[in-house]
This record gives C-alpha cells, structure tokens and sequence, in this order.
C-alpha cells in the first residue's frame, strides 16, 4: 500500500505568490476585482493551513466571499492538488460552509477528530463564558449555574455532534454547504464552536427565559470584556529555515476565571513565563500544546526544524468587540 504523500517544507514565499496570481485570476474574471491580492494571499494561506491539517477549520475574515467565490477556491486547490503540485494538500477532506451569510473552511478528519475528543472531556462541564453585558465581570457556565445555563451548554454539546454528523455524511463536491443556526445559539458561541476554541463566549441573559442577547446577526454585541483583564493565548508554528511564523489560533479567557489572587496584577501587554503562570492556566497552556503537536504530526506536511508553541500574554482593553 502507497503510502501518502508528504510534503517536505512548507510552500515557499514564491511559490504562494505564484498561486495567490491564478486565484486571484480565478476570483476576478469577468472584470469584478472585488478582492486585493492582499485578500487572496491571506485567504490562501488559512485555507492552505486548514487543508494541509495543521488547522481543524477557519473562519474567512479578510473578505467577503460569494458562494460562487468560494466554490473556485476549493476548485483551484483540487485543480493544484490533481496536478501533482501540491499532492500534501487533503483536499478531498476541505469542506467549505456559509452560516449566517459567514463563510468556515473546515477539515472534516481533524475537525471531528477534535470535537470528539472535547466532548469526551468537556461533556460535563463545557467551557462556556458568560460574558452578558449586566454582569460586574464573565462567569463560567458549570455544574452550579443555572439550569438555563446548563441546559444551554448541553444544547451545544448536542449542536456539536449535529455538526459532526453532516459534515461525515457530506461528500468531497465542490459546493458550500449551507448550514442555518439555532435560533436558541449565540452566533459568537458558534463560531468559537467552529473554530475549537477551548473556551468559547456566550451571553446569557441573568433570568430564566433562555434568551441571548443579539440573536440575530453577527455584528458586535455588548458583554462585560470591557476593561476585564484576559489571558490571551496564540498557538503559533515557526519553520526557523525558511524565517516563517504562522498563527493558527489566537483566543482569550478572562484572568480571574484561571487564576487565584493575582488575577488583576497583570500589567496590560505582559508576557508571563511558565514559572509565573496558574496551575489552571499551565494546563490550559498545555492541553493547546497538544492539539498542536498531534496536528502536526497527524499533517500530510512535515519538516524537521518545524516549532510548535503557545505564547501567553496579559491584555486589558477598554473594548471588547464580539
């Protein structure tokens, strides 16, 4: 049996630009340049990072995609993929979905491969922040919050599974898949859902009508981050031969939720080493290096001076956009 095919570096800076050109030309024929270059390039890179494995998923947040824009980025990397450029790349396992008008790449192994996991560790105590406008500071969702809390949480772990099972049962065309959100589900919860972000922000109402706030759409909605000082942590893979460093998931968590004592000692910027981190806040710390390294192991891309890390900073800021 052939073995798959890994690559041996990651694509260089020219041979990127030489792809961003032809997906670039792709999206603007017909005369509509409605993306930079600059767009494409950004784009390419987290869509490439999704299909290489090293990323369960992306949320595409440097431009607005048609579905018509997004079906030719997944033609263009099965077009590189069968032309035996980029054999590394798990095309066949790229899935790309629009919800609530936004558009997700999503590796289909690795993202269940990683909701599986979470909710074999997480079902009984999800990780769920509460971040409601008329609360003094975040509360995370547990076993003692509220029934409307808990019952929430479930019906995320329950969204969770639904997810896996259509994205299992869709097949390897090229089309967008089309998904609706619960109307009882924060559209900033979901998409930390998505993305498998540890922790994700929701905002439950403080009474019992299981009510969220901003329902509707996905534009800022006021919590209580403002000025509430936060964690925040970047898993990052460097490839110290070729000068590259790449994010491939950056999430914050409120200081007090982790740590004892000092949680509002950090100065705004800092960089705490790992002799000065919580004990909670190490396994965090920890549990993201993991993920990290199984998927680059698990990629069909691999270099031998490739660094996996989590960098921790503490950040205050007077905003907090959602």
């Amino acid at each position: 049996m052939t073995e798959p095919c890994k690559a041996t570096s990651y694509p260089t800076e020219a041979e990127l630009q030489t792809l961003t050109q032809r997906l670039h030309t792709r999206l603007t024929t017909r005369g509509r340049a409605s993306l930079t270059r600059r767009q494409v390039r950004v784009l390419l890179q987290d869509v490439v990072l999704v299909a290489s494995g090293l990323r369960p998923s992306c949320l595409v947040d440097c431009c607005a995609l048609t579905t018509k824009q997004t079906t030719i980025v997944l033609e263009v990397l099965q077009n590189e993929t069968n032309s035996g450029q980029w054999q590394w790349l798990e095309t066949k396992h790229v899935r790309a979905l629009q919800l609530d008008g936004n558009v997700f790449f999503v590796h289909v192994t690795a993202f269940v491969h990683e909701k599986m996991v979470e909710l074999a560790t997480d079902v009984n105590d999800p990780l769920v922040v509460n971040v409601n406008a008329n609360l003094s500071r975040p509360q995370l969702v547990s076993k003692k919050s509220s029934a409307t809390s808990r019952s929430r949480a479930k019906a995320f772990a329950k969204w969770t599974v639904s997810a896996c099972k259509d994205l299992l049962l869709s097949t390897n065309e090229l089309g967008v898949l089309e998904w609706k959100r619960p109307s009882t589900l924060a559209a900033t919860a979901v998409a930390g859902r998505l993305l498998c972000y540890p922790y994700v922000y929701d905002t439950l109402e403080a009474d019992e009508s299981n009510k969220v706030v901003e329902m509707d759409t996905w534009s800022a909605q006021d919590n209580c981050l403002g000025l509430c000082p936060l964690w925040l942590l970047k898993t990052t893979i460097a490839i110290p031969s070729q000068q590259l460093e790449m994010v491939l998931q950056e999430f914050s968590i409120p200081q007090h939720l982790l740590d004892k004592g000092d949680a509002f000692c950090i100065d705004r910027g800092s960089r705490r080493d790992g002799r000065s981190l919580s004990p909670l806040l190490k396994v965090l710390r920890a549990r993201c290096q993991l993920k990290l390294q199984r998927a680059s192991d698990q990629s069909r891309w691999t270099t031998k001076d490739v660094q996996v890390q989590v960098r921790v900073e503490g950040r205050t800021l007077h905003r907090v956009a959602l």
